[in-house]
Protein backbone atom coordinates (compact mmCIF):
# COMPACT_ATOMS: atom_id res chain seq x y z
CA UNK A 1 0.00 0.00 0.00
CA UNK A 2 1.31 3.16 -0.87
CA UNK A 3 0.40 6.27 1.14
CA UNK A 4 1.79 9.16 -1.52
CA UNK A 5 -1.23 11.83 -1.92
CA UNK A 6 -3.33 9.69 -0.06
CA UNK A 7 -6.35 11.44 2.01
CA UNK A 8 -8.70 8.85 3.01
CA UNK A 9 -6.36 6.80 6.00
CA UNK A 10 -5.44 10.13 7.85
CA UNK A 11 -9.26 11.22 7.93
CA UNK A 12 -9.98 8.34 8.94
CA UNK A 13 -7.54 8.14 11.73
CA UNK A 14 -7.79 11.43 12.50
CA UNK A 15 -11.29 10.71 13.47
CA UNK A 16 -10.57 7.68 15.56
CA UNK A 17 -7.72 9.54 16.87
CA UNK A 18 -10.03 12.17 18.26
CA UNK A 19 -12.44 9.63 20.33
CA UNK A 20 -8.97 7.89 21.15
CA UNK A 21 -7.94 10.97 22.76
CA UNK A 22 -11.67 11.87 24.56
CA UNK A 23 -11.88 8.25 25.90
CA UNK A 24 -7.83 8.50 27.13
CA UNK A 25 -8.48 11.50 28.70
CA UNK A 26 -11.41 9.92 30.64
CA UNK A 27 -9.98 7.44 32.07
CA UNK A 28 -6.63 8.69 32.65
CA UNK A 29 -5.07 10.05 36.01
CA UNK A 30 -4.49 13.69 35.68
CA UNK A 31 -1.14 13.90 36.66
CA UNK A 32 -0.08 11.41 33.55
CA UNK A 33 -2.98 12.50 31.08
CA UNK A 34 -0.65 15.17 28.99
CA UNK A 35 1.82 12.80 28.75
CA UNK A 36 0.87 9.24 28.06
CA UNK A 37 -2.03 10.20 26.02
CA UNK A 38 -0.44 11.10 22.58
CA UNK A 39 2.32 7.95 23.29
CA UNK A 40 -0.62 5.38 23.79
CA UNK A 41 -2.30 7.11 20.57
CA UNK A 42 0.31 7.00 18.54
CA UNK A 43 1.41 3.30 19.58
CA UNK A 44 -2.16 1.91 18.49
CA UNK A 45 -2.71 4.38 15.74
CA UNK A 46 0.24 3.64 13.47
CA UNK A 47 -0.17 0.06 13.60
CA UNK A 48 -3.70 -0.13 12.72
CA UNK A 49 -2.94 2.64 9.67
CA UNK A 50 -0.53 0.14 8.43
CA UNK A 51 -2.58 -2.72 8.65
CA UNK A 52 -6.29 -1.94 8.52
CA UNK A 53 -6.92 1.12 7.29
CA UNK A 54 -4.21 1.74 4.53
CA UNK A 55 -5.33 -1.58 2.74
CA UNK A 56 -8.78 -0.84 3.33
CA UNK A 57 -8.84 2.27 1.17
CA UNK A 58 -5.94 1.14 -1.20
CA UNK A 59 -9.02 -1.73 -1.98
CA UNK A 60 -11.69 1.63 -1.99
CA UNK A 61 -9.57 3.37 -4.45
CA UNK A 62 -9.20 -0.06 -6.46
CA UNK A 63 -12.96 -0.34 -6.64
CA UNK A 64 -13.41 3.33 -7.96
CA UNK A 65 -10.59 2.89 -11.03
CA UNK A 66 -12.40 -0.41 -11.65
CA UNK A 67 -15.83 0.76 -11.78
CA UNK A 68 -14.93 3.69 -13.72
CA UNK A 69 -12.76 1.18 -16.08
CA UNK A 70 -16.02 -1.03 -16.72
CA UNK A 71 -17.96 1.96 -17.07
CA UNK A 72 -15.65 3.16 -19.70
CA UNK A 73 -15.88 -0.53 -21.72
CA UNK A 74 -19.84 -0.93 -21.23
CA UNK A 75 -20.40 2.65 -21.79
CA UNK A 76 -17.55 5.36 -22.71
CA UNK A 77 -19.72 8.66 -23.13
CA UNK A 78 -20.78 8.11 -19.57
CA UNK A 79 -17.51 6.76 -17.97
CA UNK A 80 -16.13 9.45 -20.00
CA UNK A 81 -18.72 11.99 -18.05
CA UNK A 82 -18.08 10.13 -14.65
CA UNK A 83 -14.41 10.21 -15.15
CA UNK A 84 -14.05 13.81 -15.93
CA UNK A 85 -16.44 14.92 -13.42
CA UNK A 86 -15.34 13.25 -10.45
CA UNK A 87 -11.71 13.82 -11.08
CA UNK A 88 -10.99 16.47 -8.94
CA UNK A 89 -13.29 15.36 -6.00
CA UNK A 90 -11.05 12.18 -6.70
CA UNK A 91 -7.78 14.06 -6.20
CA UNK A 92 -9.36 15.99 -3.03
CA UNK A 93 -9.34 12.47 -1.62
CA UNK A 94 -6.01 10.53 -2.93
CA UNK A 95 -8.41 8.12 -4.78
CA UNK A 96 -7.19 9.61 -8.15
CA UNK A 97 -3.89 7.14 -7.70
CA UNK A 98 -6.93 4.05 -8.00
CA UNK A 99 -6.25 5.12 -11.81
CA UNK A 100 -3.45 5.10 -12.87
CA UNK A 101 -3.18 1.11 -13.02
CA UNK A 102 -5.93 1.91 -15.30
CA UNK A 103 -3.98 4.07 -17.63
CA UNK A 104 -1.22 1.64 -17.37
CA UNK A 105 -2.71 -1.59 -18.88
CA UNK A 106 -4.91 0.51 -21.33
CA UNK A 107 -1.26 1.60 -23.29
CA UNK A 108 -0.10 -1.58 -22.38
CA UNK A 109 -3.20 -3.24 -24.29
CA UNK A 110 -4.02 -0.90 -26.58
CA UNK A 111 -1.26 2.01 -26.98
CA UNK A 112 -2.80 4.80 -26.46
CA UNK A 113 -5.07 5.81 -23.04
CA UNK A 114 -8.53 7.36 -23.72
CA UNK A 115 -9.69 7.02 -19.89
CA UNK A 116 -7.04 9.87 -19.50
CA UNK A 117 -8.95 12.41 -22.23
CA UNK A 118 -11.47 13.30 -19.76
CA UNK A 119 -8.74 13.96 -16.85
CA UNK A 120 -7.69 16.63 -19.39
CA UNK A 121 -10.48 18.75 -19.34
CA UNK A 122 -11.07 18.62 -15.61
CA UNK A 123 -7.46 18.98 -15.00
CA UNK A 124 -7.89 22.30 -16.79
CA UNK A 125 -10.87 23.27 -15.44
CA UNK A 126 -9.67 23.87 -12.20
CA UNK A 127 -6.69 26.70 -13.39
CA UNK A 128 -9.40 27.89 -15.91
CA UNK A 129 -11.54 28.72 -12.80
CA UNK A 130 -9.00 29.96 -10.45
CA UNK A 131 -7.93 32.47 -13.85
CA UNK A 132 -11.31 33.89 -13.56
CA UNK A 133 -11.36 34.41 -9.72
CA UNK A 134 -7.77 35.94 -10.66
CA UNK A 135 -8.88 38.38 -13.67
CA UNK A 136 -12.30 39.10 -11.55
CA UNK A 137 -11.89 39.21 -7.66
CA UNK A 138 -10.57 42.83 -5.85
CA UNK A 139 -9.01 40.88 -3.12
CA UNK A 140 -5.36 41.19 -3.39
CA UNK A 141 -5.02 38.41 -0.69
CA UNK A 142 -6.78 36.01 -3.00
CA UNK A 143 -5.71 37.80 -6.34
CA UNK A 144 -1.97 36.92 -5.14
CA UNK A 145 -2.88 32.63 -4.80
CA UNK A 146 -5.16 32.57 -7.75
CA UNK A 147 -2.03 33.76 -9.63
CA UNK A 148 0.85 30.68 -8.89
CA UNK A 149 -2.13 28.58 -8.63
CA UNK A 150 -3.10 29.73 -12.36
CA UNK A 151 0.36 28.83 -13.43
CA UNK A 152 0.45 25.38 -12.05
CA UNK A 153 -2.34 24.36 -13.31
CA UNK A 154 -1.79 25.46 -16.91
CA UNK A 155 1.76 24.53 -16.76
CA UNK A 156 2.35 21.39 -14.83
CA UNK A 157 -1.53 19.71 -14.16
CA UNK A 158 -1.15 20.57 -10.70
CA UNK A 159 -4.53 21.29 -9.30
CA UNK A 160 -3.71 20.66 -5.85
CA UNK A 161 -3.57 24.65 -4.89
CA UNK A 162 -6.01 26.10 -7.27
CA UNK A 163 -8.61 23.36 -5.60
CA UNK A 164 -7.05 23.95 -1.77
CA UNK A 165 -6.30 27.14 -1.94
CA UNK A 166 -9.23 28.68 -4.24
CA UNK A 167 -11.93 26.90 -5.49
CA UNK A 168 -13.17 25.14 -2.82
CA UNK A 169 -13.00 27.82 -0.16
CA UNK A 170 -15.31 29.72 -2.89
CA UNK A 171 -16.93 26.59 -3.43
CA UNK A 172 -18.76 28.30 -6.98
CA UNK A 173 -15.54 27.87 -9.02
CA UNK A 174 -15.29 24.49 -7.74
Amino acid sequence: VTYVSSVIPIIVVVWLQSHAEKFLYRVLPTAIRRFVTPMIVVLVGVPLVFVVIGPISALLSGWVGGGIGWLFTTVPVVGGAVMGGLWQVMVIFGLHWGMVPLFTLEFQTTGHIMLIAPVFAAVLAQPAAVAGVWVRTRNSRLRSLAAPATLSGFLAGVTEPAIYGINLPLKRPF
